[in-house]
């Protein structure tokens, strides 16, 4: 899959692995490298094996989520490959990370 981040503070969490364990602590950092690992290495969001993969479908957008820890989860704008924003997991290909729920990120 093809990640890209909504902002460049997002990125500098996700890709410096200080700046994750400081804004994080050491466990989420861990598990927040282990899961952008995952979504590197998936071809669509329904091959990602852990995290509780879960995708929201409105009229104009859908917006995946993968658990870190409990409390915290990776939101994601999710992207297909076509322009109408995908309806199954499956059809996930590319994501924009948004925000990192249950964090002061």
């Amino acid at each position: 899959m093809e990640v890209a981040f909504a902002s460049k503070k997002l990125r500098q969490l996700c890709e410096v692995a200080a700046s994750a364990e400081l804004a994080l602590g050491a466990e989420r950092a861990r598990e927040l490298r282990a899961r952008l690992s995952d979504l590197e290495a998936a071809h669509a969001a329904d091959d990602i094996p852990v995290g509780s993969p879960n995708l929201t479908v409105e009229e104009n957008r859908s917006t995946f989520t993968l658990q870190l820890v409990p409390g915290t989860a990776l939101v994601f704008n999710a992207l297909g490959t076509g322009s109408r924003p995908p309806q199954k997991l499956r059809d996930v290909k590319r994501v924009i990370l948004e925000r990192i729920e249950g964090s002061n990120e």
